[in-house]
């Protein structure tokens, strides 16, 4: 478990891996941990819903 943000390693390294978005709230924490802005860690990018 990171010790600063309290989440797992499998929790990094899914979010790294795109397999898992993370909740807004936790996006902030991960942000504010690094001293950064949320959009210089996470890129957004629009998924076309299927109809």
């Amino acid at each position: 478990m990171s010790k600063g943000l309290k989440i797992s390693r499998q929790t990094i390294s899914s979010i790294e891996n795109k397999r898992y978005n993370p909740l807004l709230i936790l996006a902030f924490k991960i942000a504010r941990y690094f001293y950064k802005k949320i959009e210089d860690i996470f890129i957004y990018e629009e998924i076309e819903e299927l109809v």
